[in-house]
């Protein structure tokens, strides 16, 4: 097996056989942002993002595990 994708040092950027391309700072923000938890959702989660353990709205409004766990409880959920 042959590995096709293509580096160019110089502008920093890793090139895909389809011709896709991504830099390293894209790569080393993607596994800094896997490690600390931090994941922007998009679709019909737009506006919305996760923090570490907290999911926080579009509005500002914050929701923790313990928040979602006492929610669903109250209305008979099992969310674990």
């Amino acid at each position: 097996m042959e590995f096709s994708w293509k580096f160019d040092r110089k502008k920093q950027v890793l090139q895909a056989p389809s011709g896709w391309t991504v830099t390293v700072r894209e790569i080393a923000q993607a596994l800094q942002d896997r490690v600390q938890c931090r994941y922007d959702l998009t679709g019909p989660w737009a506006g919305w993002r996760i923090r570490g353990k907290v999911l926080t709205g579009p509005r500002g409004e914050r929701i923790t595990p313990d928040q979602l766990r006492l929610t669903a409880a109250a209305n008979g959920s099992n969310p674990t």
